[in-house]
């Protein structure tokens, strides 16, 4: 995504206008199904579903928890970290995330450390040698029309109490990161193909998902999250960080 913009703009306000559009051509395009079915949407081993709107150094997307969609096997853990930033805005339900401390392995049960490096089709899952321990802070909660950040890098796990949850997450990218994941010590690296929807899935999935991203838009929300990320990610530009 460029953060330029037209003459007089500052670059967080233009990759803010840029972000909100992205938002508001997804929802235009759902509407006539202008070019075709969306992205097809990816059936996260995290247990959500995953309808993508945008990928690059700026990615834009949004995550369902429903029961109406069959989800993929986790093979390691849901503990896990990005190697991007996460903002996200609760469009429906409600999101518990609890930070972990990773500690020395010889304090309680022993996890492996994975780097997950993901293309279109496929997870490669790489073992490390680094065995931990975690430590459980306390689990915040954030409900409807709550916005949250989760830093690069930080070990966490997603828990959606009610079952059924939309977020809208804006994920941005920085140098040198690496996605992770913690598993049980006896297992090696692996690969996992992606499993996605088909067209008519994805649509009444993305249909929605709609449904939700309207009433944020309307209420200012989305450009709420807008104006926060696209803020964040020109400090990450000035800091050399990407």
């Amino acid at each position: 995504m460029n953060a330029t913009g037209a003459p007089g703009t500052t670059p967080d306000d233009a990759l803010r206008r840029s972000i909100s559009a992205t938002v508001e051509n997804y929802l235009a395009a759902l509407e006539g199904l202008t070019g075709g079915p969306p992205t097809p949407a990816l059936r996260h081993p995290l247990g959500f579903i995953c309808l993508p709107l945008l990928r690059g150094p700026v990615g834009v997307c949004v995550h369902l928890w429903t029961a109406a969609a069959a989800v993929t096997r986790l093979t390691t853990s849901p503990f896990h970290c990005h190697s991007w930033d996460l903002y996200s805005l609760v469009l429906g339900g409600a999101v518990q995330n609890q930070c972990l401390e990773l500690v020395d392995s010889a304090v309680g049960d022993a996890y492996r450390i994975f780097e997950i490096d993901s293309t279109t089709d496929m997870d490669e899952i790489r073992a490390t040698a680094d065995l931990v321990s975690v430590r459980t802070s306390e689990m915040w909660a954030n409900g409807t029309r709550d916005i949250y950040h989760l830093p690069a890098g930080a070990f966490h796990r997603t828990v959606v109490p009610g079952g059924e949850a939309c977020t809208l997450v804006i994920g941005l990218s920085r140098l040198g990161g690496a996605d992770r994941s913690l598993g049980p010590p006896d297992t090696g690296s692996h690969r996992r193909r992606r499993r996605y929807c088909d067209s008519a899935e994805t649509v009444c999935l993305a249909r929605c998902a709609a449904r939700y991203l309207r009433n944020a838009s309307g209420e200012g929300l989305v450009e709420q999250l807008s104006a926060t990320a696209a803020g964040a990610y020109v400090t990450i530009i000035a800091e050399g960080e990407l």
